[in-house]
């Protein structure tokens, strides 16, 4: 039965014609990890793929050419081929824990999370002292709304590997989803300290601490990150939230304007300029503000409704159920 079941994935890998994207196995965390492979690389990979089938001809119960073969073609972006490759690998060597955690590379970029998982967790039972089968781990989980799972295997990452900034950052970004909102400022803080030119985990800190209304030490972070990037519109944003809060309506005005002239498109921002203008008894500005953010992002609920009652200010009582109406039918929430 073993060498039935070895035939048929040797045959599976000959007759795949798979295509996709390169994609870095490193970590699940990268922003657009799309990488496109010069020319030359793609080339030699493609005679390794051949020259490793070549060997498995020969040879076809050495794992060690399958396992080469599976990380080329994952290179090529072979994904069904690389994880038929990677499970002939397990059936000929069970206890490989990097096959186990190839495997589940390639079931994420295939988002195939709960197979991920299982391969994952075997990967952390047979190298049990690998940070990065923790990390890929926890972010599979959070695929599958697993937050609780998921937080205790970034615990583990960071535990092993501490001076990791990017577990240390994800680590925090589960903890802020499940509430809690301490370690996620502890877990946040650390990524900021491991990693100080980037502007990232000071600006995640600061939106904790906004939320959990300690004002004073996010609007600190916000400027902590403005001084990392200055052109970091969210945290303009953010410290104009927390002056709308404060009532400083001039500095409100000031902050989401300084948002929106590093990103004219930055929904949000528009959003609180019209608000602050409203209040600062600037009504037709803060209209001609809520249009032209309702005409960038004319499925967004919130600008059509935040126009309504700006109309309404003015006493545009026609325009004003039109945009009320809009808002009601993109989110039935607003009649109530």
């Amino acid at each position: 039965m073993r060498y039935f079941i070895l035939l048929c994935l040797l045959i599976s890998i000959f007759l795949l014609e798979d295509t996709g994207i390169f994609m870095s196995s490193r970590s699940l965390s990268q922003a657009n990890p799309e990488l496109e492979l010069n020319p030359e690389d793609r080339e030699r990979l493609t005679r390794d793929v051949f020259y490793f089938r070549q060997l498995i001809d020969e040879n076809p119960t050495n794992p060690d050419h399958f396992f080469n073969l599976g990380l080329a073609a994952l290179n090529l972006g072979k994904y069904d081929t690389a994880a038929a490759a990677f499970q002939v690998v397990i059936e000929l060597r069970s206890e490989d824990g990097e096959a186990h955690y190839n495997l589940g590379v390639i079931h994420t970029r295939q988002e195939k999370y709960t197979e991920a998982a299982l391969a994952f967790e075997a990967s952390t039972r047979l190298q049990p002292a690998d940070a990065r089968s923790y990390y890929n781990l926890g972010l599979t989980y959070q695929q599958l709304n697993r937050f609780v799972d998921s937080v205790k295997s970034l615990a583990r990452a960071v535990e092993l590997e501490e001076a990791n900034p990017r577990y240390q950052f994800m680590r925090g970004r589960t903890e802020e989803k499940l509430g809690a909102y301490d370690q996620a400022i502890a877990s946040y803080a650390n990524a900021a300290a491991l990693e100080p030119a980037n502007p990232d985990p000071e600006h995640a800190k600061g939106v904790v601490l906004a939320r959990i209304q300690r004002y004073e030490e996010a609007k600190s972070s916000f400027l902590t990150t403005l001084r990392i990037e200055p052109r970091y519109p969210d945290a303009h944003y953010q410290l104009g939230l927390i002056a709308l809060t404060e009532g400083d309506i001039e500095e409100a005005i000031a902050q989401h304007r300084s948002a929106l002239r590093i990103n004219r498109n930055h929904r949000q921002a528009q959003s609180g300029l019209g608000l602050a203008l409203a209040r600062s008894g600037e009504i037709q500005e803060s209209v001609g503000t809520y249009e032209e953010a309702v005409e960038a992002a004319p499925e967004e609920p919130s600008l059509h409704y935040s126009l309504g009652m700006a109309y309404l200010q003015r006493q545009q009582y026609e325009d004003a159920e039109k945009a009320l109406t809009r808002a009601i039918a993109l989110d039935p929430a607003y009649s109530e």
